[in-house]
């Protein structure tokens, strides 16, 4: 086959069925299908099998059962070692493609000879509010190390995504570069930077072609727990880029800056008010030596006021912000 598509799937029984007929419905057909069970318990594995065991992927899918929940990085990994196709995609079982995305992305691999194809994508926020998201360059092909080195940029600034579901990469990036999913560290964060620096050949197809679903309350989204993942994974991003001469330590901080901001502007239940002032000191430590980390100045002062611990002001001072935002129609970017 000439694509590999794999879904891991863990809970998501409300959504799963749309994520699965968006692979059934592909214009673009040369594909094997990998279904993983990582034991979410609610039958949304066994209603994603029978629904693909009655269709015409019958004959070109496969399934694997694990017997406890390994995690996403060890699902991403499972799917891997058993793809055969030229190409592999990834996609989150809550999610899912238009019907011309395998069609879009393959016909772009081959036209440019590409080991990474990469489009933009559509946010689906709660209230059936849906906002483009540009994940591209506007050149259709990038082949230059300082185009590379911008993209990867953009990605630890949170400009463009890390996330593999917009992404079709060659199976070979992985396993000539051993680059592979760790379940000590934040997954997309720890995986796609390296792959946009190994690859040789990057091809943009410039329309939204994968629905990122963030009004799901069940699916796994960013929290305390989540900070020691990001954590190793930048010490294995940075490692890794100072093994290769460059130093993006600017860069890295101002992820950690960008974090925080997130974490303190949509705080979780879980985490108090002095963890989430607490997160990465050297932020702290930056913004009082008069470092600037975000680019706009609404932001900086939450990390300002943060760093300052002062707690009255930054509550009075965040709920002034949200409300603003709220106005403005931008509170779910912020």
């Amino acid at each position: 086959m000439d694509v590999t598509v794999i879904i891991s799937v863990y809970r998501e029984l409300e959504y799963v069925e749309r994520c699965i007929n968006s692979i059934i419905n592909q214009t673009f057909q040369s594909f094997e299908f990998i279904l993983i069970d990582d034991c979410g318990g609610d039958g949304a594995f066994e209603k994603a099998r029978n629904i693909t065991e009655n269709s015409i992927l019958a004959d070109r899918s496969r399934y694997i059962v694990h017997q406890r929940n390994m995690g996403i990085a060890f699902s991403r990994n499972t799917g891997m070692a058993a793809a055969t196709g030229e190409y592999m995609i990834y996609l989150d079982s809550d999610d899912f493609f238009e019907p011309n995305l395998l069609e879009e992305f393959y016909n772009a691999a081959i036209k440019q000879n590409a080991d990474l194809v990469i489009s933009d994508f559509i946010r689906e926020m709660p209230g059936g509010v849906s906002v483009y998201a540009k994940d591209t360059f506007d050149q259709d092909l990038i082949t230059e190390f300082a185009d590379k080195e911008r993209y990867i940029k953009e990605m630890l600034t949170s400009v463009k995504g890390c996330t593999p579901w917009n992404k079709m990469v060659k199976r070979e990036l992985y396993l000539k570069n051993d680059v592979r999913f760790h379940d000590n560290m934040r997954d997309d964060l720890s995986v796609t930077p390296l792959l946009v620096w190994h690859a040789t050949r990057i091809a943009f197809v410039h329309k939204a072609l994968t629905h990122f679903v963030q009004y799901n309350t069940a699916s796994g989204t960013f929290s305390f727990n989540h900070l020691p993942f990001v954590g190793n994974a930048l010490v294995h991003l940075e490692s890794f880029f100072k093994s290769k001469g460059m130093d993006y330590s600017d860069i890295f901080l101002r992820y950690k800056a960008n974090t925080k901001r997130k974490i303190l502007m949509h705080p979780k239940p879980e985490m108090t008010q002095g963890q989430m002032f607490g997160l990465f000191p050297e932020v702290d430590s930056a913004i009082k030596s008069g470092k600037r980390l975000e680019p706009k100045i609404q932001y900086q002062m939450v990390l300002k006021l943060a760093s300052m611990r002062n707690k009255i002001f930054f509550r009075i001072y965040r709920r002034s912000l949200l409300i603003l935002l709220k106005a403005s129609s931008l509170v779910s970017q912020s």
